[in-house]
Formats: structure tokens, C-alpha cells, sequence
């Protein structure tokens, strides 16, 4: 049982909550996945609010209204959750800079408009993640009492910003009341805490106790690595591991496959090959404006098939590349006939139609400089991934041991199927920065490349006893 602090005993009595009603499970998000974007610079669907642009950092006009002309996009994606980023009034485009917890950022729409935002994801059963920024808020922020900014704050990096002083009780408690009635306001189903860099885990931990009061089924993730007990587990050292290892060719992938956790009783990890405060991936990739990498696609198959919670940055579709903010985060763009699209769509579908690939166990069969194959399976099915990141062809040879007798790996990506040859073994062969899911199955079709090389083999023995029959046929009639 979770320890509960004296501190969250108090707020326990000033919300009138029993404290037993924490001693929850924790949200299992193995079977979920996040689409993640900025609001500012999602959609513009209503010019009239937009935000000022004489900034160093300008708004571009994303709004609420935007964002509900899209929730069919978001599903034909097969996400279940959106994460939109900060909703609090703030005096920049990422809501960092928070001025008022309490009210909806004016530049992104009205409450009716969010309202109406709302109804068209829920309506596409698409879950709403906000983000809750703990420090680096304005200096303006409306909770800190006039006269005590000394004892309620701490200088922070950046101009015209502050950091909450949270050894003062005051503060914790304030700002864990503004943290509860914005989630509770807003309805969100999720909330990530940021700006928690050098906050205390205990804090974080009784915290996130109070946002799940109202909401028992509240996730609860962040964006920075931290000890608390978070849903998910934000993991930057694998989403580095994922550029270094698919940025180039031929590149090991054993930082992105080893130390995989399949427990489900553990918390899964957030599993992404970019987020909004780092480099984009497709800056290590770009070949050339209007040419695709294929190395996005080796690491999207491999972000949707290990276990964890993958999430996706608005913009991967479209390759947006960036070093930094505000250089990473442009404004998006909707391209038709956007093969990229249409690859994370097929990818989804097959990981959101099977168990096995969202929760089953995990095994490594090989990890080899680029060339990696693992299986991924439950009681029911198998599922065998193999990505060639090399600049050659790659191939394995897979025992009947292993796969199993009168099996096929039918791809689900292609179409192909591979059946065990004569000697009993599967071979799976990959051109060059190709991928493959195989959905190990019953056998139930004929091997017509083995078929065929039998009828001729049969064929061509005929033929030679005809020939043979012939000649002496012919010799005795000489002989004659």
C-alpha cells in the first residue's frame, strides 16, 4: 500500500476526500497510444482569435476549432489519445508561461469553442491529454499573493519567469487545489505534469493523488525523466537510442531492443523517436526537400511493435525536421496522398487489431549491427518483427523449433508468405532498410514455389527416362 504523506492527509480533509480513495491501481497504458501536438500550430479554424505575432516567439493561430475539424484525422490514424498541450492562459504559443491556471488560453477559442472540440473527439472516442506546467510560469501568474512573490517563488532561467518555492505549504497546497480544478474544469482525461525538473518526487507523487480524486481513471504522465510514480515512464534515453540507431545505416540496435519491460505489471515507457523539447528525427534523415528516408519508416515499425506507449509528434507524417523550438515546431501541414500517412495508418491498424503486439511478451532473436528480428506474443498468436537498417540484404534462417510445424509467416505489410523448406527451416529475407510483420499462422495454403520445384524436378526425371527409353529402343533397332 502507498505511503500517504501528512501533508496529503490535510488537502484529504480541505477537498473532503477520504484517503483511502488513493490506494488505487495505477492506469495500464500498454494498449494506448498519443498523438502529441501544439495547439498554435495544429490548425487555424477561426482567424479572428489569433494570438499576437510580434513576439520572438509568435503565435500562428492554432486553435480549438482547428483542432475539432480534425478529430476524424486523428482517428483514421487509430490514436486513442490526443495531447494538446497546455489549455491555461499564458503569454506564450506552448502555454509554458502560465498566467492563470483558471482560464482557457483566449488565443486558441472560447469555452463553447473547446466545449464543441470536446464533443467531436469524444464522438471519435479520442481521449483529451493536457499539459499542467509546474515551473517556469509567468511572473504575472494570478495565484501568487501580491507582497509575498519572495516566499512563494524562485528565479527561473528564462526572463519574466518563475519557479514555485514548494517548501512553502502555501504553495503546495495552492497549487495542487489549481491543479485539481483544472483538470476537473477542462474534463481531460489525461494530464502531463511539466516542468518538473528538480521537483521533488514526493511532491509529484501527492500530487498526482489529488488530480485523480475526481477521476479515479486519470493517466498521469510528464516530460521529463523523474522517480515519481507516473503512469507511464518518460524514457529521453530511448527516444535518443531510436535517433542514433536509425539516423544512418548499419547503425547497432542493441540500446533500442535490450532492457525491453513486457511486465505488465510494471510501468510501460513512453516510446517516441522525438518530443517537443528536442531534436526533430527527421533532422538526422532529410535526404532532400520532396524525398522520403526510408530510415523513418524502420523506426516507426519498430516504435509501434515493442512493448511501451508509443507517442507521435505532430508532423512525423510530414517528415517536419528542426534542431530546436520554435524551429522544430512549425505549423502542420495536410499533404494528399501522403504514403508516409498511409504507412503509420496500416501500422496502427495492425497493432490496435492484436493483442499480442500492444501487451503480448517479448523475445529478441536478433540484433546484429542494423539487422534486428523479435517476436512478439500471447497465448492466442505470434508475431515475428524483422527491420534490415543495413545497406544490404539481410537474411535468418528460422527453425521449425522456433516457429513451429505447418506454420507460414504471412506479412502483413506486403502480403508475403514464407513457408519452411525442405531442411525444416524459414528463411526470411529483407532487401536493404526494409521492414516486415509476419503473423506466424496455421498453414493453410500450398507452397507453390516448393510445389513447383517438384513438378519440374518430376518433369525433368520423366523426360530423361523417356530420352533413355528412346536410345535403346534405338540401339536395338540397329541392332536388328
Amino acid at each position: 500500500m502507498k505511503k500517504i504523506s501528512s501533508f496529503i492527509l490535510s488537502l484529504c480533509l480541505l477537498f473532503l476526500i477520504s484517503p483511502t480513495f488513493f490506494v488505487k491501481a495505477k492506469q495500464d497504458m500498454h494498449d494506448e497510444s498519443i498523438y502529441d501536438i501544439i495547439v498554435d500550430r495544429f490548425v487555424d479554424g477561426n482567424p479572428a482569435n489569433n494570438g499576437p505575432t510580434n513576439l520572438k516567439e509568435p503565435f500562428m493561430g492554432g486553435d480549438f476549432e482547428g483542432v475539432r475539424t480534425k478529430a476524424s484525422y486523428f482517428k483514421k490514424l487509430r490514436f486513442s489519445y490526443i495531447s494538446l498541450g497546455s489549455l491555461a492562459k499564458a503569454e506564450d504559443y506552448r502555454g509554458k508561461k502560465v498566467v492563470d491556471y483558471g482560464q482557457l488560453q483566449p488565443y486558441f477559442g472560447t469555452e463553447a469553442d473547446y466545449q464543441k472540440m470536446r464533443e467531436a473527439l469524444n464522438k471519435e472516442q479520442i481521449k483529451v491529454i493536457a499539459d499542467f506546467p509546474i515551473n517556469g510560469v509567468s511572473e504575472k501568474n494570478v495565484l501568487i499573493p501580491k507582497g509575498e512573490e519572495a516566499s512563494w517563488t524562485k528565479p527561473a532561467t528564462e526572463k519574466g519567469t518563475v519557479n514555485w518555492n514548494l517548501e512553502n505549504k502555501q504553495v503546495k497546497k495552492a497549487l495542487m487545489k489549481a491543479a485539481a480544478d483544472y483538470a476537473y474544469h477542462n474534463q481531460v482525461d489525461g494530464i502531463r505534469l511539466t516542468g518538473i525538473q528538480g521537483v521533488d518526487p514526493t511532491f509529484l507523487n501527492d500530487l498526482m493523488l489529488i488530480l485523480k480524486a475526481s477521476n479515479p481513471d486519470l493517466v498521469v504522465l510528464s516530460d521529463d525523466d523523474s522517480d515519481a510514480n507516473f503512469d507511464v515512464d518518460y524514457d529521453v534515453g530511448k527516444m535518443k537510442a531510436f535517433q542514433e540507431v536509425f539516423k544512418k545505416p548499419n547503425a547497432t540496435a542493441t540500446s533500442v531492443v535490450k532492457n525491453i519491460r513486457e511486465d505488465r505489471e510494471v510501468n510501460p515507457r513512453l516510446l517516441m523517436i522525438d518530443d517537443v523539447n528536442n531534436t526533430r528525427f527527421s533532422e538526422h534523415t532529410k535526404i532532400s526537400k520532396g524525398e522520403s528516408s526510408p530510415q523513418l519508416k524502420l523506426a516507426l515499425t519498430t516504435l509501434f511493435t515493442l512493448p511501451g506507449t508509443p507517442i507521435m509528434m505532430y508532423g512525423t507524417e510530414n517528415e517536419m525536421s528542426g534542431k530546436n523550438p520554435p524551429d522544430t515546431l512549425g505549423m502542420m501541414e495536410f499533404k494528399e496522398n501522403n504514403e508516409l500517412t498511409d504507412y503509420i495508418r496500416k501500422l496502427q491498424k495492425i497493432r490496435s487489431d492484436n493483442p499480442a503486439l500492444r501487451n503480448g511478451s517479448f523475445k529478441l532473436l536478433n540484433h546484429q549491427d542494423g539487422f534486428v528480428a523479435y517476436e512478439r506474443y500471447d497465448d492466442k498468436k505470434k508475431w515475428l518483427v524483422v527491420v534490415n537498417n543495413t545497406d544490404q540484404t539481410q537474411q535468418m534462417n528460422l527453425s521449425e523449433k522456433a516457429i513451429g510445424k505447418n506454420r507460414e509467416l504471412v506479412s502483413l505489410l506486403d502480403g508475403e508468405r514464407v513457408y519452411a523448406s525442405p531442411n525444416q527451416k524459414y528463411r526470411v529475407a529483407l532487401d536493404r532498410e526494409q521492414a516486415e510483420i509476419f503473423e506466424i499462422q496455421p498453414r493453410k495454403s500450398v507452397d507453390f514455389p516448393y510445389l513447383s520445384l517438384a513438378v519440374v524436378g518430376t518433369l525433368f526425371v520423366l523426360l530423361m527416362i523417356t530420352i533413355v527409353i528412346g536410345v535403346v529402343r534405338k540401339k536395338k533397332g540397329e541392332g536388328i
